[in-house]
C-alpha cells in the first residue's frame, strides 16, 4: 500500500452518492475491504470539492474515475478492476477470476462506465 498526503491506500475512487446503485456498489466493496486498500471519496459530499484535485464535477460525473497513490488518474472498466484487485486477498478464489475481466471489458468501457 502507498501513501498520498498522508493516507495509505491502493486506489481511490470518485464515485456519485446520489446514485443508489453506486452508492450500493460502494458499501459492499467497503465492506469487502478488510486491508483498508480502497479509499473511497463521494463526490457529491458537501465537503467535496473537484478542483482540488484537478477536475471538475463534469468530469468525474462523465465517466468512472480512480487515482493511484502516485497521483495517476483511471477512468472505466481499470478503474474497477483495480478496485476488485485490492481487495482480492479476501475474496475466494472463484472471485479472484473476476481479475481477469480486462481483456473483455475493454470493448465495453465506452458504456459501461459513462452515465
Amino acid at each position: 500500500m502507498h501513501k498520498l498526503g498522508g493516507e495509505s491506500f491502493e486506489i481511490e475512487v470518485f464515485f456519485d452518492g446520489g446514485c443508489p446503485l453506486c452508492a450500493r456498489e460502494m458499501n459492499s466493496l467497503r465492506h469487502r475491504d478488510k486491508s483498508h486498500g480502497i479509499k473511497i471519496t463521494d463526490i457529491h459530499d458537501r465537503g467535496f470539492d473537484p478542483g482540488d484535485h484537478g477536475k471538475s464535477l463534469g468530469e468525474l460525473m462523465a465517466q468512472m474515475h480512480g487515482r493511484l497513490p502516485d497521483g495517476t488518474w483511471l477512468r472505466g472498466v481499470e478503474v474497477f478492476r483495480r478496485l476488485y484487485h485490492a481487495i482480492a486477498a479476501d475474496l475466494p478464489n472463484d472471485g479472484r477470476q473476476l481479475l481477469g475481466l480486462r481483456e473483455k471489458s475493454t470493448a465495453a468501457d465506452g458504456t459501461l462506465c459513462r452515465w
